[in-house]
């Protein structure tokens, strides 16, 4: 794998984002990295850390990629649709307690990432944002798992004006645990990997219920990906 790398230290699993030059922003083949890593990971495990090199940890899905649904069939998008969804689901069926280390922009898919992990730890200069409105999309597949984080109030909130947040309101939503420098992150990360070794860390079971969400807004945005706004827009933003 070339855009995310893994590896393991004693029992911590490490998963590191590694596409920093685009903001470690995802396409097709970044998704099914994803998807592989948290898919094998090791019996050993206690912990996973799921990071990212460069100043960003992650802006979402690549407009390049996504800018190419335009000139697809109605299949093919639901297609490249999936492998977003599949990305979220071995995330979300991984039994092994993730903690999620940020920094730099955080935004659309970025805080789906964010959100399907059990802890989350931040720098202090972090922003977070959901820009799919601007761009005539939706957040999409990352809706049920962000609502189910910090609740449909402050995702409509998040969604309806694209504003970038702060980590202090970040945190006060209960979209991340902490927020410090380097030190005091590190020291919270090591504090999260003694509460998943002694099992106080229990992820929630992917649910029914939320693997039909999934799919309903797999849909949605792939129906969205090909609509004359969006087409317009990114048109307009690579001319």
């Amino acid at each position: 794998m070339k855009n995310v790398l893994t590896h393991q230290e004693n029992d911590i699993y490490f998963i590191t984002l590694n596409n920093p030059e685009k903001g470690n922003c995802y396409d097709a083949d970044m998704t099914e990295e994803i998807a592989s890593a948290f898919s094998h990971v090791p019996s050993s495990a206690k912990a996973i850390l799921l990071s990212a090199e460069g100043k960003n940890f992650c802006t979402g899905a690549d407009l390049n990629w996504m800018k190419r649904a335009c000139e697809l069939s109605a299949q093919e998008n639901l297609q490249d649709m999936a492998k977003i969804k599949s990305m979220y689901q071995q995330i979300l069926k991984c039994r092994v307690p993730v903690i999620c280390q940020v920094q730099g922009q955080v935004s659309g898919g970025g805080m789906g990432l964010v959100a399907a992990s059990d802890v989350v730890v931040s720098d202090q200069f972090s922003q977070f944002s959901l820009p799919e409105k601007k761009w005539g999309l939706i957040p999409g597949i990352i809706t049920p798992i962000l609502k189910s984080k910090i609740g449909e109030r402050e995702f409509e909130h998040l969604s309806t004006n694209g504003d970038k947040i702060d980590v202090t309101e970040a945190q006060r939503i209960k979209l991340i645990h902490y927020f410090g420098d380097v030190k005091n992150i590190e020291k919270y990360i090591e504090d999260s990997f003694a509460l998943a070794r002694s099992g106080k860390i229990q992820r929630p079971v992917l649910s029914d219920e939320m693997n039909k969400e999934l799919e309903k807004y797999l849909i949605l945005s792939a129906q969205k990906r090909q609509s004359g706004e969006f087409c317009e827009k990114v048109k307009r933003h690579f001319s």
